[in-house]
């Protein structure tokens, strides 16, 4: 027989067959105790289930629906009701009482303080005719708006006029006929503000800033810039200390406000500016 030991997939320790081993399962674990539970199980079974006698005798067919059989004869008690002494156990009668209609005080009749005198008043015909001043409960109106019964109220839903037939409906409120939504709330701090407005308007000196005042000044701005930007380029690489840090925040602010005012000069071609000596006073 010969064997092609050249090929990639042979292997020598595959030439012997070996026999396939058969897997035995090992036998199931089961108690010794398991008889002995299975015995006491049975005998102490459904015992939670009463709380008195295991076995209770039943009735008779006999006595299957009989009339009065559950009704046997109860033990007499002999008991003796207590009663306080000094308690009013019935109401006292009902007399008339002739009450006074004026009293110290002035036109107004003089109702008794006694809780015993208070029984004797009528208050049968008081009670009649509350009856007779009370309203009836209001019904509510509703509206149901599915088949299942949903519903809301009926007023509040918007489908009823209510406000057109109210007397003020359609009518200028009183506060707009009187013209007081034109006054100011704070008159004095409005005409404060107008006279102000009035003396920087009409009562301060201000003049034009020409072409060639306006280049000057930017040119001198923008050599201030690039000053402060070569301060800032100069500043250590690494920052470490609070000096650094406010020095650095420093510079960033005026070269911010610097090219701020650069636009804003830029930007506008006729600029006013008040005299200094004006704005003091």
């Amino acid at each position: 027989m010969a064997i092609n030991l050249n090929a990639k997939n042979d292997n020598i320790i595959n030439l012997i067959e070996k026999p396939k081993e058969k897997f035995i399962k090992s036998p199931r674990y089961q108690s010794i105790h398991k008889e002995r539970m299975k015995r006491e199980i049975a005998n102490t079974k459904s015992e939670h289930k009463t709380f008195g006698v295991p076995k209770v005798s039943l009735n008779l067919p006999s006595d299957f629906l009989k009339k009065n059989h559950l009704n046997a004869e109860k033990p007499k008690v002999n008991h003796v009701h207590y009663r306080r002494p000094n308690y009013q156990h019935n109401l006292p009668k009902w007399t008339p009482i002739k009450m006074r209609t004026t009293t110290s005080y002035g036109q107004f009749p003089e109702f008794p303080h006694d809780p015993l005198k208070i029984g004797r008043l009528n208050f049968r015909k008081r009670n009649i005719e509350n009856v007779k001043n009370f309203a009836g409960k209001h019904i509510n109106l509703n509206l149901a708006y599915t088949r299942h019964g949903d519903n809301h109220d009926l007023i509040r839903s918007g489908l009823i006029p209510i406000y057109i037939h109210k007397k003020n409906f359609g009518v200028v409120p009183t506060y707009l006929r009187k013209g007081s939504f034109t006054k100011c709330p704070n008159k004095k701090r409005q005409d404060q503000t107008d006279e102000l407005n009035e003396q920087h308007s009409y009562g301060k000196s201000c003049r034009y800033v020409t072409q060639d005042e306006k280049a000057k000044l930017v040119k001198e701005m923008k050599k201030k810039w690039a000053e402060i930007m070569k301060q800032f380029q100069c500043l250590p690489f690494l920052i470490d200390t609070v000096a650094k840090i406010k020095r650095k925040i420093t510079i960033e602010q005026k070269l911010n406000q610097l090219e701020k005012d650069i636009e804003l000069l830029e930007n506008h071609q006729y600029i006013y500016v008040y005299d200094d000596a004006d704005i003091k006073q």
